[in-house]
């Protein structure tokens, strides 16, 4: 079984999640879903593997995440992934494999792993061209955003709508910015140059670009200008991006897994739920070679929408019900629930708790209740009191 375990780590306590097809983690802000995703890219990065084979400092990937400080005298992590597994204990990583006990041949297959993703990541920008050290340094930032198995879209992603323009003078001034975000950032520059017309259907409208000039168009109207990015909505702004992203790296077929940190940003709940469905419907598309998608978030929306996936996956397996469910939710937006994993973060009690009922294989109905209930039940507080009042 493929799972990651944490312990005292910023700020996950203790967390065990399996890794299947479909990871979400839900929980409200600081309970460490984002670390555990973070920590998730990094175990899938092959510049750590061959960090750690080497004896160099892996701490460096925690920097480009900003999660190095989270490090305590007693943080512990296991990672176990196919024939690999990894080790975090007593400020030491430690890595085995049940297929390779030669440390130097690791070494020698990981090397090949990262040159063979370069290769193909250098030939979509210069063809059969000699790859030359020129190649290598103007290339180079591109191909980092790359080596990663995992492709991590980071949560401050709406910041792009109003940076994307001024890229070039943001790199050259040295601004700040995490490594991760000028990763996306250049991902989407390379997405804009590849569909130059890009139609988002669920949103209405359609992104154009057209030599220096690009912009935003509404569906329905014809005539009126393109509206730049940053003078979007902040929901279009994080949508677009992510969605142009997703394809493109697809495209590439560089990625095993994609992780999206809140995906819900900015969004109105209908929103969302489409969102969920273009993401899902993705994974049921040949082009998607990827093994996985982990999300990150705060919304008992999405979690509801993922639910009813799950529910019409796990029904139109009876082919007595197959046509009755297509008619409901058709099938790219069915979900297999032995293919999903769900934890909420945060209990007082248990930390990180399975929200999958074994039985339906479903989200347990107890813990999406568990915000209406008390918003509910506030309601009917209130609500008694108004009758209260207008019996006086």
């Amino acid at each position: 079984m493929n799972q990651l375990t944490i312990k005292n780590l910023g700020p996950v306590k203790e967390a065990t999640v399996e890794l299947k097809p479909f990871l979400v983690l839900i929980g409200g802000q600081g309970t460490g879903k984002s670390t555990i995703v973070k920590v998730l890219t990094i175990c899938l990065d092959v510049l750590f593997y061959l960090r750690v084979l080497k004896g160099d400092d892996p701490h460096v990937l925690f920097r480009e995440f900003g999660i190095d400080e989270y490090f305590k005298e007693d943080s512990y992590i296991s990672f176990r992934f196919g024939d690999v597994s990894l080790e975090y204990k007593d400020g030491q990583f430690r890595w085995t494999s049940t297929a390779l006990s030669d440390t130097d041949e690791a070494f020698k297959i990981f090397m090949h792993l990262l040159n063979s993703n370069t290769k193909k990541i250098l030939k979509s920008y210069i063809g059969e061209s000699e790859i030359t050290s020129d190649v290598m340094q103007k290339y180079g930032r591109f191909i980092r955003s790359n080596s990663r198995m995992a492709l991590y879209i980071p949560a401050e992603r709406n910041l792009i709508g109003n940076l994307s323009p001024a890229l070039a003078s943001v790199l050259t001034a040295g601004v700040p910015l995490q490594k991760t975000l000028l990763e996306y950032m250049s991902l989407f520059e390379k997405a804009k140059q590849e569909f130059q017309i890009y139609p988002v259907e669920f949103l209405h409208l359609t992104f154009k670009k057209g030599g220096q000039d690009e912009g935003v168009e509404v569906d329905g109207e014809a005539h009126s200008q393109p509206i730049p990015l940053n003078h979007c909505s902040s929901g279009i702004q994080s949508v677009l991006p992510l969605l142009m992203v997703v394809d493109y790296a697809m495209k590439l077929k560089c990625f095993n897994h994609f992780v999206l940190e809140e995906p819900e940003q900015n969004l109105f709940p209908k929103n969302q739920t489409e969102l969920l469905r273009f993401l899902i419907s993705k994974t049921h598309e040949t082009e998607f070679s990827a093994e996985g998608l982990m999300i990150t978030t705060h919304s008992p929306y999405l979690l509801s929408a993922l639910n009813i996936s799950l529910l019409a996956g796990k029904l139109a397996k009876e082919e007595v019900l197959t046509t009755e469910v297509e008619a409901i939710l058709p099938r790219k937006y069915h979900v297999d629930p032995e293919q999903v994993a769900a934890y909420a973060l945060g209990d007082e009690n248990v930390y990180c708790r399975s929200i999958i009922n074994e039985k339906t294989g479903t989200i347990d109905q107890n813990y999406l209740d568990t915000a209406s209930d008390v918003l509910g039940d506030e309601f009917n507080r209130l609500y008694r009191l108004y009758i209260k009042s207008i019996r006086k």
